[in-house]
């Protein structure tokens, strides 16, 4: 494995060979994607070896105080995780959850005179699996920071960078920037994601948070 690992290919490597990375260099953008990945892809015996990585890696000078934190919210993630096993959502309240928290969204940004944000019908597929994955990391676990960072993962991997204005065509995103930048507005957007797909997953699929 090389000294540096690209964001978008944490997901490549084995669990043991990112675990090993990490704890010879700990790089803050890897280590911000890993937490992401074995807190919403993880089970069983990986999840174990995650664990124990996470654990060494808060007792390492290396490692700043805002990545400590991280890892202990993974750490209490992880741990949540480890108790259950995932139950399934029927495809269709996905798909209605993600549109309903998308069209919120929509109309939080009318409100600001945003209007970016085209209705579901008309938006492309790829910012539609990007809702559904949002609301599937919730189902996992996920709150507002994770549901963030977990967006990051998947701008950047489809060649988004951070630029002062979005711009599709030029692939750029002023919230490409971890959570604790993101201007007060955005987290607000974010959190009205998170609580019109969790009021929809309460209806549609009721019990779905009792893993």
């Amino acid at each position: 494995m090389e000294n540096y690992v690209r964001r978008d290919d944490v997901a490549k490597h084995t669990v043991e060979e990112l675990c090993s990375f990490l704890a010879r260099t700990p790089h803050a953008n890897v280590l911000d994607s890993f937490l992401y990945f074995a807190t919403s892809e993880l089970y069983g015996e990986n999840l174990r070896k995650v664990r124990e990585t996470l654990l060494a890696l808060l007792k390492d000078d290396r490692v700043s105080i805002g990545q400590k934190k991280r890892i202990d919210d993974a750490l209490l993630r992880i741990d949540h995780r480890a108790s259950w096993k995932p139950v399934e959502v029927p495809p269709q309240v996905i798909e209605i959850a993600a549109r309903a928290a998308h069209e919120a969204n929509r109309a939080y940004c009318l409100s600001m005179d945003d209007r970016s944000q085209s209705p579901w019908n008309l938006v492309g597929e790829e910012k539609r699996e990007s809702c559904r994955k949002g609301v599937l990391g919730l189902i996992a676990g996920n709150g507002p920071r994770q549901s963030h960072e977990g967006w990051m993962v998947e701008r950047t991997e489809a060649g988004w960078v951070h630029g002062e204005i979005k711009d599709e065509h030029a692939k750029t995103h002023p919230c490409l920037v971890p959570y604790d930048r993101l201007p007060e507005p955005q987290r607000r957007k974010n959190d009205l994601f998170v609580g019109v797909a969790c009021a929809v997953l309460d209806a549609l699929a009721p019990g779905w948070r009792s893993r």
